[in-house]
């Protein structure tokens, strides 16, 4: 036996020996006790978590697969947000601090919803590495599918923890934050309905509200309430609403046609204005339009705000009497805007 062949010889043996040791060391429970190591456990609540995290990865997401263009920045933004909900997938199945949290994990259903958005963020992450915005709109949609089923089945009314979120904002160093906003005009004809929602879309821009027309994203409105209205919205990016109804037009109108859709504070209030402005003290209206202000998410729709407006003078023509309808209008949502930020926990706006 030659030197290289002994020194061959040595290194198997040596080989052997350490497979040996190995297959001796290991036993049945090595397994299970790598399984238990000592994890840092979630110090937070599903409900806060959903709020910093799931909600506003979820809501860039929508935006993207609905916006117009989207520049290489956009694209990686979006794919930061995509594996932030896949995480948040994870965390969400794990349980924290909250008070339902531990029954919540511990339903095969909550996991079984909680999978459905974990697939949809990481279709949605697919999608941002194609670079294909269908599929990444596809993807949202199953997104809202997911977060609706999910909050119907364990959590149908808004958070008890006080923790609510906005549901979509823009901010930068330069610019306020706002909500993006629709407005929806509930008119029997889709001319006037587009007509009416164009013109007070521009005024309200003018005004720095982050603001588009309904008419483009829901062509058909009946109901606020309608889960497949405010899934399309939530998808959308859409944060709040502002629903315009005709409440009665023509002889004989009065402020009555709104007594039900107002609390009764409001409705004395605007009855006292209207006694104010009318002349001679008439009761008499040529129209009244009921305003309510929404926040859109995928609990639903929330009223936030309720009002009229109305016209008690006759006007030249009827594109004038539009135009002061819509005047009315901003001005109104201009004065609850403040109270509304408040609510939400937006700063005031730099004007």
């Amino acid at each position: 036996m030659n030197i290289m062949q002994l020194g061959i010889n040595r290194a198997f043996a040596l080989l052997q020996a350490v497979c040996l040791t190995v297959l001796l060391a290991w036993r049945p429970g090595l397994a299970q006790e790598v399984d238990d190591r000592v994890y840092l456990p979630m110090q937070t609540s599903i409900n806060a978590l959903m709020v910093a995290l799931v909600d506003h990865s979820a809501h860039e997401l929508w935006r993207a697969g609905s916006a117009q263009t989207l520049s290489a920045l956009d694209w990686r933004t979006v794919e930061q947000h995509a594996i932030q909900l896949i995480a948040s997938g994870t965390l969400i199945s794990l349980g924290g601090t909250g008070v339902a949290d531990a029954g919540w994990v511990a339903a095969p259903a909550w996991q079984e919803w909680n999978q459905r958005m974990t697939d949809g963020a990481l279709a949605a992450l697919a999608a941002v590495r194609a670079t294909d915005q269908d599929a990444l709109n596809a993807a949202g949609s199953a997104l809202v599918d997911a977060c609706q089923g999910c909050h119907q089945a364990f959590k149908p009314e808004l958070p008890t923890e006080g923790f609510v979120h906005t549901p979509h904002y823009e901010m930068s160093a330069q610019q306020d934050i706002t909500l993006r906003s629709t407005i929806v005009t509930l008119a029997a004809e889709p001319a006037l309905r587009r007509e009416f929602e164009r013109g007070l879309t521009d005024k309200a821009r003018q005004r720095g509200y982050n603001v588009v027309a309904s008419y483009d994203l829901v062509p058909d409105v009946t109901d606020v309430d309608d889960p497949d209205f405010v899934g399309r919205l939530v998808s959308n990016g859409i944060g709040a609403v502002l629903m315009i109804r005709p409440a009665a037009v023509g002889p004989g109108t009065t402020l009555e046609a709104v007594r039900n859709s107002v609390s009764p504070s409001t409705y004395a209030n605007m009855q006292a204005f209207a006694q104010r402005r009318s002349r001679a003290g008439r009761q008499d209206l040529l129209a009244v339009v009921h305003l309510g202000i929404y926040l859109i998410s995928v609990h639903g729709a929330e009223l936030i705000s309720s009002g009229a407006v109305w016209l008690d003078e006759p006007n030249p023509s009827r594109q004038q009497g539009i135009e002061r309808l819509q005047n009315l209008i901003v001005a109104n949502v201009d004065a609850v805007r403040p109270a509304i930020r408040e609510h939400l926990g937006l700063p005031p706006l730099n004007r």
